[in-house]
């Protein structure tokens, strides 16, 4: 009864079946080394080298132990993996070659009790890490000769696979019954009757390999080899093998073992080491390929001995020394490395010729490596690649390259039926050596491989493609003929040291690969499918414009041919596969022309259409250059204002380079780097180019002046020897040193510098920015002029005022003034008078309470232009009290009003009272003033200082005034603070005549330190009016109860209990004496995680909702009316519609719409405009009259004045290189350095 065939498991009766106590043995036998089932496969693959008929002592006719061998093939010849191959035979000895004490066993018995416990003993003592061992054996095929077999199961080395080979030993070989388990025996009886005395006997064992362990092996070793009373292995017996199953028997060894032996390889019919069914094209191997068959070729050492112990005798290398298989093997398991050789992506070698071979067909986009079947239609083209490579040297020390490489091919038509012809026939006539390569027709790639590349044309029957390559040449006596390898000759020479010698020269002498085939499997395809799919597939690329000839495809796809034909052959003549092209002449119109392609194969054909356009002729390079000059032109050149666009490339191909007669005023580019202040006429000159021609054409510009530009301006620097930059014109009571610098417009203009000192009209050579040094007291004037190169001419005069001699005040009135308490007084006052005749002001501090008895002091301070400070002067003023008889003069008490007892004894003086001063306010939302209030007039060149007592400090320096001003510090009512917990008393500043600050002036307030919580900082406010709300100005506390904040304009202050939110960001970075402002205005604030991001990028959205917040602005209620208004966030409407309103945001005009483009980043140039809109809607300071950048040509015009604008206010600056970079984006800190500079200089 048939058995039902299951692949890769057990059968249920072997599943179950054990061994005996001496068959419990670890499980990693037939893996590498790790204790485990076969590993998952590598999807990616290796080579890995090996092979599967190898013999020890346990082979009687061997002599090397198992562990010399492993030790050989891994250690030394670095295989990958092992199939042991001893013979199936009685085993006397052990693995070590010593004699069993009971007599020969079974070699089944012998894997079990020596072999494979040995194994993995070894491995487990490190050994053969990553190396693959597995126990096969050698079979005597009934009535043939031998064959390898490896039973494979998913668990190799366990007790129920060694029982199968156990069982395959009883059932399929002579053994005696007795030598077997009886109790086996009557089991495996029950199954199958014993078989092994006949052909048919063969045929039993290969099925029953089958029927039980499908992924097993059997491959016949030396199959020309007649042994004993064995029968010749005919064609017709290994396609019975191969048909019981091709799984099974899937190859044999045809590149034979046994090279050592003087017959070389022990068989009769051996050419160069391979047996005959292989070495012969069109013999054998070729007649299987022919029927398609996937039966495969294999390399085996079949290692005995090298030499025999008595040093008579050799026989075969040791395993990996002379011949090695390279299979292709995902994963590395006994199953893994099966089912690689089983696929046939292999090849075999002798001598270690080659060490890597890639041998692939591809053909209609698919590709197949060895054992593949690459599935083509019939006719399209089929294309094989080789690429190999040889090791340096061999294990026998030579040096290896191969001289010529076959490749062989066959037709492979369907399986031949048993009982027919054809079936014994053992032969191919269809195969041949179609190519032969040598080194001249391979190339070197960059990993070292020599590449080989063959067309076969287009396919036309299935066939096969297989490798053969050896390192001799043609026609080598005794060795090749025509390329064909010669009968190897046994050597019998008698001296035996000599003869191992021989054979070893002969064997390394005669190297040898051969690869397994590749399957090129031809579908077939009629005529029509064959001219459809041509048809629409051809193109012509490249039909517009055509120059040069065409290159017209004559084959189609699968055998399809193509015929052109042109309907003007005067411009497209076709013949021999090309389009001849005829262009028109120069200046005619380009020609058009159809080609017409005729696609046929058989009798079928089709037309398909291509319109060409051949472009006419160029003009000579003469010819050309001149057309371009007499179509160069530039337009109106009478009054240029701007850049003028210079082409760099004419007609006809043509190249244009331009010169300019004043590249200082225009450009070689056309850019107008400088207007001039007067009309001026400069010569623009055209180099046109083409190939070695060339014409010049110029062109006169006249450049229009602009009257109002400054060619040339002359600045200077007075610095008093403290460091100081004095303003001219101003007193100081120090030396001084004045230098000047002249800026030209004109880049690469001189200057010529002159002065001036006194008046005296003579003028001295000045070098520019040189320091004169001024040291007599009095009055000085230096007048310095410039002559720049181009003419132009500046003037420059400068005053120096040097007064080192201190005023002096004197009183007008007594400076002692007595009175009586309710007496009213008025300071008599004093006079200041000034060497120079120009005095300061006089400072009064003190006050005198007429209504508090005691003396008072106050004291007279002045301090001239120049900062010299007067000798302080005191007058004292006494009150006396009402009721003490003091008439109110200077002479003390009256007679008649004495204290005492009245009786006319001795008076008691009046006591001297010193009056107790006021208390200082407390602060609080609604701290009550003080009654006092200073005046303090300031000459605005000198500046000056006042201070309120116990509440505040005022420092004016020299320039901040616009003009001379009576200053005055009130104490006052605070206004409502909201929200806020005021720390002081309010201080209102006010001016007679002073108009907006020119710099910031310092303001400190004094504070209570109780009402500062924690947490909390002291901070300054002062009160708009116009918001009728608090504004934040920040400050640094002091640490002694004041707070000091430089101010940018006259208000009301107070100091304010104030929350500081820190951002972790912002330490040491460059905004961060920015930020500090508008955060406590909170027109900005940071993020969650008390950051302020100030490198973050600002958007159009977020930079106008900032400006709105800061200036304060509030929305009537409407919408802006943008295009894209619905893209406006809900939480910036309103700021934006504000901002609209102010006049600040404009838009983009778009055809007749007006867009916002709130999301978008915002650049320099946008932020210009925004911030200029914000300074001209009110009065604000100017602090430069002009600034240059040095790409100014790469600003908009849209942009320009506002950033002219803004760089006057001092908001706008440029980078180092003075460029401005409008087009580059403004982050969070660059947003809050602009706005903090806008309420600057709006003095906000």
């Amino acid at each position: 009864m048939q058995k039902k065939k299951v692949r890769s498991l057990l059968t249920a009766t072997l599943a179950v079946m054990t061994l005996g106590q001496n068959l419990s043995l670890p499980t990693a036998y037939g893996a590498s080394t790790e204790p485990m089932a076969s590993p998952p496969a590598d999807s990616n693959g290796k080579w890995m080298t090996g092979e599967y008929h190898v013999h020890t002592y346990e082979s009687d006719d061997a002599q090397e132990s198992l562990k010399d061998v492993l030790d050989t093939a891994f250690d030394k010849n670095g295989l990958d993996w092992l199939f042991l191959a001893d013979h199936l035979r009685m085993s006397g000895r052990d693995h070590e070659g010593v004699p069993l004490p009971g007599g020969s066993i079974p070699m089944s018995k012998g894997i079990i009790d020596y072999q494979t416990p040995i194994i993995k003993e070894l491995q487990a003592s490190g050994k053969y890490a990553g190396k693959t061992i597995f126990s096969g054996f050698e079979w005597d095929m009934p009535q043939y000769d031998h064959a390898a077999i490896g039973i494979v199961t998913n668990d190799p080395g366990s007790a129920a696979s060694l029982k199968a080979v156990n069982q395959f030993e009883y059932l399929f070989t002579n053994r005696a019954e007795n030598l077997f388990d009886p109790a086996d025996v009557a089991k495996w009886a029950a199954l199958d009757n014993r078989a092994f005395s006949t052909k048919a006997d063969t045929r039993k064992g290969i099925q029953w390999l089958s029927d039980h362990y499908p992924e097993s092996y059997m491959l016949i070793n030396h199959p020309s080899r007649k042994n004993g009373g064995s029968s010749e292995l005919k064609i017709e017996d290994v396609r019975d093998f191969n048909n019981i199953d091709p799984h099974v028997a899937f190859g044999f060894e045809g590149m034979l073992g046994n090279q050592m032996s003087p017959d070389r390889g022990e068989t009769a019919e051996v050419y160069g080491g391979t047996d005959v069914k292989v070495a012969k094209v069109g013999g054998f191997w070729d007649a299987l390929l022919g029927e398609g068959r996937r039966f495969w070729n294999f390399a085996n050492s079949d290692f005995h001995f090298k030499t025999s112990k008595d040093n008579k005798y050799s026989s075969g290398y040791w395993p990996g020394e002379y011949s090695k298989n390279y299979t292709w093997v995902n994963g590395s398991s006994v199953q893994n490395i099966v089912d690689g050789m089983r696929s046939g992506k292999s090849f075999s070698v002798f001598g270690d010729l080659i060490n890597a071979l890639d041998f692939k067909a591809s053909g209609d986009g698919r590709e197949e490596a060895m054992g593949g079947e690459l599935a083509v239609k019939q006719g399209d083209n089929v294309e094989v690649t080789i690429r190999f490579k040889s090791p340096a040297k061999n294990n026998n020390g030579d040096a290896v390259s191969v001289d010529h490489v076959d490749l062989i091919s066959g037709e492979v038509g369907g399986k031949v039926q048993p009982g027919t012809p054809e079936y014994s026939k053992p032969t191919n006539d269809t195969t041949k050596v179609v190519a032969r390569f040598t080194s001249a027709d391979w190339t070197t790639d960059a990993e070292g491989y020599n590449v080989i590349t063959y067309k076969p044309g287009a396919a036309d029957k299935s066939r096969y493609y297989r490798l053969r390559g050896t390192n001799l040449g043609l026609n080598v006596p005794g060795e090749t003929k025509d390329g064909e390898p010669l009968l190897d000759v046994k050597n019998n020479t008698a001296d035996n040291a000599t003869r191992f010698q021989e054979i070893n020269n002969r064997n390394y002498g005669d190297l040898w690969f051969y690869s397994n085939p590749v399957f090129v499997n031809v579908e077939p395809y009629t005529d029509q499918q064959a001219v459809e799919d041509t048809a629409a597939a051809l193109k012509l690329d490249g039909t517009n414009g055509v120059i040069a000839d065409l290159k017209l495809p004559a084959e189609g796809q699968h055998g399809a041919k193509v015929q052109w034909e042109s309907t003007n052959a005067e411009v497209i003549r076709v013949a021999d596969g090309i389009g001849y092209i005829t262009r028109p002449a120069a200046g005619q119109p380009d020609a058009v022309v159809s080609l017409k392609a005729t696609v046929s194969r058989g009798a079928e054909n089709a037309v398909k259409t291509f319109e060409v356009t051949v472009k006419a002729k160029e003009y000579t390079d003469v010819e050309a250059v001149q057309l371009a000059k007499e179509k160069l032109t530039l337009g109106d050149l009478s009054a240029v204002k701007s850049d003028l666009y210079l082409p760099a490339a004419g007609v006809q191909g043509t190249s244009i380079v331009w010169e300019s007669s004043n590249p200082v005023l225009m450009t070689k580019e056309g850019k107008l780097a400088f207007r001039p202040k007067k009309d001026t006429s400069i010569t623009l000159t055209a180099t046109i180019l083409r190939g070695n021609a060339s014409e010049v054409k110029t062109f006169e510009v006249n450049l229009s002046g602009d009257d109002s530009i400054t060619p040339l301006e002359l600045s200077g620097v007075i610095q008093s020897a403290d460091g100081a930059v004095q303003p001219s014109g101003a007193w100081i009571n120090q030396d001084a040193n004045v230098s000047v610098i002249a800026s030209v417009y004109v880049p690469g203009t001189t200057v010529a510098l002159q002065v001036s000192l006194d008046g005296s009209g003579e003028f001295q050579p000045y070098e520019t920015n040189h320091s004169l040094k001024i040291t007599a007291e009095g009055q000085h004037t230096l007048e310095f002029r410039a002559t720049d190169s181009l003419g132009n001419t500046a003037v420059l005069p400068l005053a120096v005022n040097i007064d080192r001699t201190a005023p002096v005040i004197t009183l007008k009135g007594s400076s002692t003034i007595s009175l009586t308490q309710g007496d009213s007084f008025v300071d008599p006052g004093a006079e200041v008078t000034d060497k120079l005749g120009i005095a300061g002001s006089i400072v009064v501090s003190g006050s005198v309470d007429t209504g508090t008895p005691g003396t008072y002091k106050l004291q007279y301070n002045a301090k001239d232009l120049a900062g010299n400070n007067a000798v302080e002067v005191v007058r004292t003023v006494n009150v006396s009290r009402s009721g003490s008889g003091n008439n109110g003069n200077d002479n003390g008490n009256s007679g008649n009003g004495n204290s005492g007892n009245g009786n006319g004894g001795t008076p008691t003086p009046a006591p001297t009272v010193t009056p107790t001063p006021a208390p200082s306010p407390t602060p609080g939302n609604t701290t009550k003033p003080s009654t006092e209030a200073v005046e303090l007039q300031v000459n605005a060149l000198q500046g000056g200082a006042a201070s309120l007592k116990d509440a505040a400090d005022l420092k004016i320096p020299a320039g901040a005034l616009t003009a001379d001003s009576k200053v005055a510090l009130k104490p006052v009512a605070l206004p409502t603070g909201g929200t806020l917990t005021a720390a002081s008393s309010g201080v209102e500043i006010t001016s007679t005549n002073a108009g907006l600050l020119n710099k910031p002036v310092e303001l400190t307030l004094v504070y209570d330190k109780n009402k500062i919580t924690s947490g909390h900082k002291a901070a300054v406010y002062y009160y708009s009016e116009q918001r009728n709300k608090w504004i934040y100005v920040g400050g640094t506390d002091n640490a002694n109860g004041n707070v000091t904040a430089s101010i940018n304009h006259f208000s009301t202050y107070a100091v304010f209990n104030y929350q500081a939110l820190p951002m972790t960001d912002l330490n040491n970075h460059w905004a961060e004496a920015y930020t500090d402002r508008l955060i406590g205005m909170g027109v900005m604030k940071g993020f969650d995680d008390h950051s302020f991001r100030p490198d973050e990028k600002v958007t159009r959205t977020q930079f106008a909702t900032l400006i709105a917040r800061a200036l304060g602005l509030q929305s009537s209620g409407n919408a802006a009316s943008f295009a894209d208004q619905e893209a406006i966030p809900a939480w910036a409407a309103g700021d934006i519609a504000a901002a609209v309103e102010a006049g600040i945001i404009r838009g983009y005009e778009v055809g007749d719409k007006t867009i916002f483009k709130g999301s978008e980043v915002i650049s320099r140039a946008e932020m210009s405009v925004m911030l200029a809109n914000a300074l001209n809607s009110a009065p604000h300071k100017k602090t430069s009259d002009s600034i240059t950048f040095t790409d100014r040509s790469a600003i908009p015009q849209w942009a320009a004045a506002s950033i002219e604008t803004g760089a006057a206010a001092g908001i706008l600056g440029g980078f180092e290189d003075q460029t401005f970079r409008p087009e580059h984006t403004a982050t969070r800190g660059e947003a809050a350095t602009a706005i903090y500079r806008l309420l600057d200089a709006l003095s906000i």
